[in-house]
C-alpha cells in the first residue's frame, strides 16, 4: 500500500517512532553544534527508518549515485522546452549541474542522488511538477487551496511512486505549501477546500518538515476556535440547526484528536523511561533543565518548574530531534486539550473513540511530572482570549470537578473486557431477535473446541453471569434445546447453576410469552431442591400473567403465601417447605398488579390490593407508580390526588419514575404555551427533580422529548433545551431518542431526510452498537418515502443483511421501492433475506401452523408473487398458505 496518508501511516509511524527514539536521544551536541548541523542531524535521525516510509526523505550532501552509467545531472530537457517561469529556471538549474551547462566537468559536491531504480524520466517529471507547484503557490494570491489540490492530485502521487522527496522539493515547494496551509487553516477551520489539521499533521511528518512550535501554534488556534463555538440551544432557530452545530463542533474535536493521534505515534517512552515524580532522578532532571532556561520561554522558566520537565520530557520522547523550548506550544496544546476533554459536553462517544492515544501519552507524562500547572502558560495565551477564558473556568472551582488524570480505555483489553464484549453482543442479538448472531457469540465465548483447554476453562469460570444470559436469550427465542446445552456446558467445566440461572430460564420463557415453558421450568426447579428466593417467585408470577395466563399467576401468588405460612408452623411437615418457602413481600404483588393493569383488569387489580393488605403487605413507591400511570393517562386527576394522599399517609416519597409519569399531566397543554414558557417548564422540572435528589435518567429525557415533538415545530425550543442538558451532562442520546427525531423529520410536510442523514453521518450511528433495529427500520421506511431508495438499500445491506430480524412491513416498503426503481437484482436479494427470516421463524415457532400461515399471507409475499420473484422452494408454501383459512393479506 503506497498511500502514505491514509493506509500506511499508522503501522509505519509506530515502526518509525520505535526505530528513531533511541537514536535521537543519543544526540548530545552543544546548542551551537546543534544549530550548525541541524539538517545533518535530522538526516541521521531519519536514515534508520527511511526504508520503512513509502516516501524516502532525501537530504543534501549525500553521496552521488550513477544511473545507467551516467550521473543523474545529465538529464536533458525536452526539445523546445523554454524557461517560462522562475520555477522552471530553478528546475533546470537543478537537473543541469552548473558546471555541465558551461561545458565543464561536473563537480561532486553539490549534487543530490535519487534512489537507485528511479529513472531519469521519472526524476525529470517529478522535478518539473514541483516547479509547477511552486509557480501556483507564488501566483495564487487568494488561497493556498488550488496549490494543495495540485499537490494532492499530481505531486503527491509522484512522490509516493518515486519513494523519496528530493531535498530541494522538500525545502522549497513542499515547505512553502505547508507554511501556507498552516496560516490559512488557522483563519478558516471550516473550509472544505483545505485539508484537515489531522491531514496537515500527517503530511508535515511524512515530508520531514514538521516544526513542533508551528504545529503547536496551529493546535492552539484550533482550540481557540472550538471554544468560540456556541453550545447554547437559544442561539439556534431549529432543532436541526442546533444538532448540526454541535455535530460540526464534534467534527473539530475529532480533528483535534486526530492530529494528536499522528503526533502521539512519534512519542515513545520505551527506551527512555521517565523518572517517577519525587525521585532523586526527577529532581536532578528538573535542575538540569532550569540551568538551561535561556532556551525556554521566560515566563514558563521562572514560574512553573514542574511544567519545564513536562515539556522537556515530551521533547526527549519525540522521535524528531527538537531544540530545547521547541515543545512549549505543543505542551500548552496538550494541557488545553486535556481540560477540554474533562468538560462533560465534550466527553461523547464519538469523541472518546479518538481520544485514547492522546490520553495514553499524557498520562505517561503525568506519571513523572505530575499534573501540570497553568500560570506559566497565561502570557502566551493572552493572544487567544476565548481559550484563556475557558481554561481559567476549567481550572476554577466552578469548572469541571476532576482535575486529576483519569485513564480511559486506550484500546488494550483490561481484565473483565471479555464479559462486557460478550454481554453487549448477547443484548444486541436479543434486541434484534437474531439467532444466528447469538450462536456466533456463543462460539466466540466458548470456542470452537467441544472442550476448551485448561486456561480457557479458568477464564470462562469467572463469568457465570454470561452463561445465565445465554440461557435467557435462547429461552427468549424459544430455543430450549440450546439453553439446555449451555446449562450442560456450565456443569461440564465446573460452573454450577444457581438460582440466578433458573431465573434466567424463567425470564426467557416470559419474554417469549411461553406460559407452558414457565410451568415446566418451575417443576424442574422444585425437583432440583434449589433454595428459592423472592426474585424467582416474582419471575414466575409476573411471567405467567404477562404470558396471558393471569389466573395461574394469581394462584402462584396465593401458593407463595400458603407455603410460607405452612413453613412457619412448628410441625413435623414444615421442614419439607424449607427450600421453597419465601416470605411474601410487595415485589411479587407489584409484578402481578402491573400485569393486571396492562391487561386492563381493574377489578382484579383492586381485589389483589385488598388481598395484599389482608396479608399485611405494605405498598411501596413502585406500587403507587403502577397505580398512577393509568390514572394520569386517563386524566383522572382527582384519583391522582388520592394516590398522593395515600403516599403521604404511608410516608412514601416520590422517585424518578413518579416524575416521569407526571410529565404526561404537566406537559399535556403544551400547545397553548409560548416557546419561552415551554423552556421554562423543562428547566423547572429538571431543577426540581435534582433538588429532590432524583436523578434525571434517559427514560425521562426521552419522555419529555416525545411529548414536545408531538406538538410539532412549535415546540422545538424545549427540545433543544433538553438535548443541551443531555449533552452538557456528558450523556449520549439513546436509540429511542434518535428514532423519535427521525420520526419527527420524516413526518414533516414534505418529509425531510436531510437532518436524518446528518444525524447518521455526523453522529456516526453506524458505529454505535446501541442503535437498535427500530431506528434503522424507521430510517429505511423514511428514505423509501422520500424516494431515496439507494440510501435505504445501503442501510439494509449494512444492518440487516447479516441476519438481524427485520419486520415484513419494512421489507414490503423497501421491495416496492426497488421494484419502482427497476432494480430487479436487489429485489431478488431482498427476497432471499426474507426466506432466511422464514427459516429462522420456522425454528422459533415450530409446530404453530397458524403462525406459519400468517407469515405467508403477509402482503410482502403477495408483492413478491405479483412481480414473479418467488424462487424455487417458496412457491409451494406460499400457495398452500393461501388455501388455508379465510384471512386476508396482512
Amino acid at each position: 500500500m503506497k498511500d502514505i496518508g491514509y493506509v500506511c501511516l499508522g503501522c509505519r509511524i509506530r515502526l518509525l517512532a520505535s526505530a528513531t527514539a533511541q537514536a535521537s536521544r543519543r544526540v548530545a551536541l552543544s546548542r551551537q553544534t546543534q544549530t550548525q548541523n541541524h539538517d545533518r542531524t535530522q538526516s541521521r535521525a531519519f536514515s534508520s527508518f527511511t526504508r520503512q516510509l513509502p516516501i524516502h526523505v532525501q537530504e543534501r550532501g549525500t553521496s552521488r549515485a550513477i544511473h545507467n552509467g551516467k550521473s543523474w545531472r545529465n538529464v536533458e530537457l525536452a526539445d523546445g522546452e523554454e524557461e517560462k517561469s522562475p520555477s522552471i529556471a530553478l528546475f533546470k538549474s537543478i537537473v543541469e549541474a552548473p558546471s555541465a551547462r558551461h561545458g565543464k566537468p561536473a563537480t561532486a559536491t553539490k549534487e543530490e542522488d535519487p534512489p537507485a531504480g528511479l529513472s531519469q524520466e521519472a526524476y525529470y517529471k517529478l522535478m518539473k511538477t514541483a516547479a509547477k507547484l511552486h509557480d501556483i503557490i507564488q501566483g495564487e494570491k487568494q488561497s493556498i487551496a488550488p496549490a494543495f489540490t495540485y499537490f494532492a492530485e499530481t505531486l503527491h502521487p509522484q512522490l509516493v511512486e518515486a519513494g523519496y522527496v528530493p531535498a530541494v522539493v522538500k525545502d522549497g515547494a513542499c515547505r512553502d505549501l505547508m507554511r501556507g496551509l498552516f496560516n490559512e487553516k488557522a483563519q478558516d477551520f471550516a473550509s472544505d477546500a483545505l485539508p484537515t489539521v489531522t491531514r496537515i499533521s500527517e503530511l508535515t511528518l511524512e515530508l520531514g518538515i514538521l516544526t513542533p512550535a508551528a504545529w503547536g501554534t496551529l493546535m492552539i488556534e484550533l482550540l481557540q476556535h472550538i471554544t468560540t463555538l456556541s453550545t447554547q440551544p437559544a442561539d439556534f432557530a431549529t432543532i436541526e440547526d442546533y444538532i448540526n452545530a454541535i455535530d460540526s463542533r464534534d467534527d473539530l474535536l475529532r480533528d483535534l484528536l486526530g492530529a494528536w493521534r499522528v503526533f502521539c505515534a512519534f512519542v515513545s517512552f520505551e527506551t527512555n523511561s521517565p523518572p517517577p515524580l519525587g525521585s532523586e532522578e526527577n529532581e536532578r532532571a528538573v535542575k538540569n533543565q532550569i540551568s538551561g532556561q535561556d532556551d525556554l520561554p521566560q515566563p514558563l522558566a521562572k514560574k512553573d518548574k514542574v511544567r519545564i520537565h513536562f515539556q522537556e520530557l515530551l521533547r526527549q520522547s519525540f522521535a524528531v530531534p527538537t531544540p530545547k523550548g521547541g515543545m512549549f506550544r505543543p505542551s500548552i496544546a496538550a494541557f488545553a486539550t486535556y481540560q477540554l476533554l474533562e468538560d462533560p459536553v465534550n466527553n461523547k462517544r464519538t469523541v472518546r473513540e479518538e481520544a485514547a492515544p492522546f490520553f495514553d501519552m499524557v498520562h505517561k507524562l503525568f506519571k513523572s511530572t505530575g499534573f501540570p500547572g497553568f500560570k506559566g502558560m497565561e502570557p502566551t495565551l493572552q493572544a487567544y482570549p476565548s481559550l484563556l477564558k475557558y481554561l481559567k473556568w476549567c481550572t476554577s472551582k466552578e469548572g469541571p470537578k476532576s482535575q486529576r488524570p483519569r485513564r480511559p480505555n486506550s484500546g488494550s483489553r483490561p481484565s473483565g473486557d471479555l464479559f462486557h464484549s460478550i454481554h453487549r453482543k448477547i443484548g444486541q442479538a436479543i434486541r434484534g431477535r437474531n439467532l444466528a448472531a447469538l450462536k456466533k457469540t456463543w462460539t466466540e465465548f466458548w470456542g470452537e473446541a467441544a472442550v476448551p483447554d485448561a486456561d480457557r476453562i479458568v477464564e470462562l469460570s469467572n463469568y457465570p453471569q454470561i452463561f445465565d444470559y445465554f440461557i435467557l436469550a435462547y429461552m427468549g427465542m424459544r430455543q430450549p434445546g440450546l439453553a439446555i446445552d449451555v446449562w450442560n456446558r456450565m456443569e461440564q467445566i465446573g460452573v454450577l447453576p444457581t438460582i440466578k440461572t433458573w431465573n434466567s430460564m424463567m425470564l426467557g420463557c416470559a419474554n417469549s410469552k411461553n406460559a407452558d415453558g414457565i410451568k415446566t421450568v418451575w417443576r424442574n426447579l422444585l425437583a432440583s431442591g434449589m433454595k428459592l428466593d423472592t426474585t424467582i417467585w416474582t419471575a414466575r408470577i409476573s411471567g405467567l400473567i404477562s404470558s396471558g395466563d393471569s389466573e395461574s399467576g394469581l394462584r402462584a401468588l396465593e401458593e407463595m403465601v400458603q407455603i410460607w405460612n405452612k413453613s412457619r408452623l412448628n410441625t413435623k411437615d414444615s421442614n419439607e417447605y424449607e427450600a421453597i418457602a419465601v416470605q411474601p413481600t410487595i415485589e411479587p404483588v407489584n409484578a402481578a398488579l402491573a400485569g393486571l393493569l396492562r391487561l386492563e383488569r381493574g377489578v382484579a387489580a383492586r381485589s389483589l390490593l385488598a388481598w395484599a393488605a389482608s396479608q399485611g403487605i405494605q405498598p411501596d413507591i413502585v406500587t403507587f407508580n403502577i397505580l398512577l400511570r393509568p390514572l394520569v393517562r386517563k386524566r383522572q386527576m382527582d384519583k391522582v390526588d388520592e394516590i398522593f394522599k395515600m403516599m403521604n399517609a404511608s410516608n412514601v416519597s416520590a422517585d424518578a419514575a413518579t416524575f416521569t409519569i407526571l410529565f404526561d399531566g404537566a406537559l399535556s397543554d403544551l400547545g397553548s404555551q409560548s416557546p419561552e414558557k415551554q423552556v421554562e417548564l423543562v428547566t423547572n422540572i429538571i431543577s426540581q427533580m435534582e433538588a429532590s435528589g432524583v436523578e434525571v435518567n434517559m427514560q425521562m429525557y426521552a419522555k419529555m422529548i416525545y411529548l414536545f415533538l408531538q406538538e410539532g415545530e412549535s415546540s422545538e425550543a424545549p427540545v433543544k433545551a433538553i438535548l443541551a442538558h443531555i449533552w452538557n451532562s456528558g450523556l449520549e442520546l439513546t436509540s429511542h431518542i434518535y428514532t423519535m427525531l427521525a420520526e419527527h423529520y420524516f413526518s414533516r410536510s414534505p418529509p425531510d431526510s436531510r437532518p436524518v442523514t446528518a444525524l447518521i453521518e455526523n453522529r456516526k450511528l453506524h458505529t454505535n452498537r446501541d442503535i437498535d433495529r427500530v431506528f434503522w427500520e424507521r430510517v429505511i421506511k423514511g428514505y423509501c418515502q422520500t424516494g431515496e431508495t439507494d440510501r435505504a438499500h445501503e442501510i439494509f445491506d449494512k444492518v440487516f443483511a447479516s441476519g438481524t430480524t427485520i419486520t415484513f412491513s419494512t421489507l414490503y416498503e423497501l421491495l416496492l421501492a426497488l421494484i419502482n426503481l427497476g432494480d430487479r437484482a436487489a429485489a431478488e436479494k431482498l427476497v432471499v433475506t426474507a426466506r432466511d427470516i422464514k427459516e429462522a421463524a420456522g425454528e422459533v415457532g415450530r409446530g404453530d401452523a397458524s403462525k406459519k400461515t400468517r407469515f405467508w399471507k403477509h402482503r410482502f409475499w403477495h408483492l413478491v408473487d405479483q412481480y414473479g420473484l418467488l424462487e424455487e422452494g417458496l412457491v409451494e408454501p406460499f400457495l398452500k398458505a393461501q388455501t388455508q383459512g379465510t384471512g386476508k393479506a396482512e
